[in-house]
């Protein structure tokens, strides 16, 4: 089906729902300072530190893929219902870790506030699949690094006048606030009631072509995250003072909120496809260029260009998904093929690390290049199969 044609949700359920997925991602959008100051409250180790991340983000992941995975269950549910049900546990679980100190319960319990958080903003990339697709993660991604950038500051000055509870009683208490914001967003798919009209088993799984397409997601953030993951040790081993390096670190992180925005103001006036192809050569070169070119003045520069592409082409490639599945489950594994590649890109590239960070590099070139490939194959197949919705 053709996705200008697609019903739409209201450019109001889409701002709600952002604004839920901000709430909902609160902890792993701040998760290096809440690491450190959940560390120094603790007195955990770095190896702990470490297990409270992965505990968190695997939750996320688990709670993305479940719903899915289980697109029955979330009709049942409803979209509405599903995010009630993220949120509460959400709730729950950060009330929980207040009072918590053994570490593994705490682990356990840290698991499922990201289970919470995951089903969240699986359901919110299906509402932003049902919007313009590039426009809304744009906006989606403003949003969790604009929330990101405030709230961080104040992390360790909230924590060393109230404690650590008061960082989990604020996600708490945000997240049953925006439990109230939850019958204004939308019950269910738009796309999906429309193909039901024309056939009741239309668009109720991933066709082969919507796979191959979210592999291509989970294929560009393995080089999103080996590249973005050694970011700070590649600006020191090309000599750079660290403490300067991390100050062009959020010059770089900045630069990617500069590329949501871009994206968020043109849209797909000009469709998706060419500023997609933009979008992969631009991080393509940024790639070559960190591994040919050493000078520390070219590191900004360089790293500017990757996130500002990250930022642009991750917006037009969901929109290409979603495109080629129409499904809400194909939108909601595309946020745990983001996620999955960010986690599994570092692990990876760990493997890789050499003194001018060469292989690392490559890793990321090799991954862009594989990822353009394989959405590209994906298009094709999709217009050679019989149209589904």
């Amino acid at each position: 089906m053709n996705q200008a044609a697609a019903p739409r949700h209201s450019t109001v359920s889409i701002v709600l729902a952002i604004t839920v997925s901000v709430v909902a991602a609160m902890v792993s959008n701040t998760l290096p300072a809440f690491l450190a100051v959940l560390a120094r409250a603790r007195g955990l180790s770095e190896s702990q530190s470490g297990l409270s991340a992965m505990a968190d983000l695997g939750g996320i992941a688990f709670g993305m893929t479940l719903c899915g995975l289980l697109p029955g269950l979330v009709r049942r549910l409803t979209w509405r219902g599903t995010i009630a049900s993220g949120l509460l546990l959400l709730v729950a679980a950060n009330l929980l870790s207040i009072w918590v100190t053994s570490f593994e319960p705490y682990l356990a319990v840290r698991i499922l506030a990201g289970t919470g958080s995951g089903i969240v903003i699986a359901i919110v990339y299906a509402v932003l699949a049902e919007g313009d697709g590039a426009r809304s993660l744009a906006a989606f991604n403003v949003g969790q690094l604009a929330s990101a950038s405030f709230a961080i500051p104040f992390f360790s000055k909230l924590a060393e006048a109230y404690g650590i509870a008061i960082l989990f009683a604020i996600v708490a208490g945000m997240g049953a606030a925006s439990l109230l914001l939850v019958p204004a967003l939308p019950r269910e798919s738009v796309r999906e009631l429309a193909a039901e009209d024309r056939d009741s088993h239309a668009n109720e799984t991933v066709s082969l072509a919507g796979w191959l397409a979210i592999i291509s997601v989970l294929v560009m953030f393995v080089g999103v995250g080996s590249l973005f993951g050694f970011l700070s040790y590649m600006g020191a081993a090309w000599g750079g003072d660290p403490l300067q390096v991390e100050s062009d670190v959020s010059k770089v992180v900045f630069s990617g909120m500069l590329g949501a925005l871009a994206v968020a103001i043109v849209g797909s006036r000009f469709g998706y496809q060419r500023p997609m192809i933009i979008g992969f050569a631009l991080l393509l070169a940024a790639a070559a260029l960190f591994a040919v070119f050493k000078p520390l003045a070219g590191f900004l520069a360089v790293g500017a260009l990757f996130y500002f592409a990250v930022n642009v082409t991750m917006t037009y490639q969901f929109e290409a998904v979603t495109e080629i599945d129409t499904t809400s489950s194909a939108a909601m594994l595309v946020s745990a093929a983001t996620l999955g590649g960010t986690a599994v890109g570092p692990a990876i590239a760990g493997y890789l690390v050499t003194e001018d960070y060469m292989l690392v590099n490559l890793l990321g070139l090799v991954a862009f290049a594989s990822s353009l490939a394989l959405l590209l194959a994906a298009q094709a197949l999709h217009r050679r199969q019989p149209a589904r919705a």
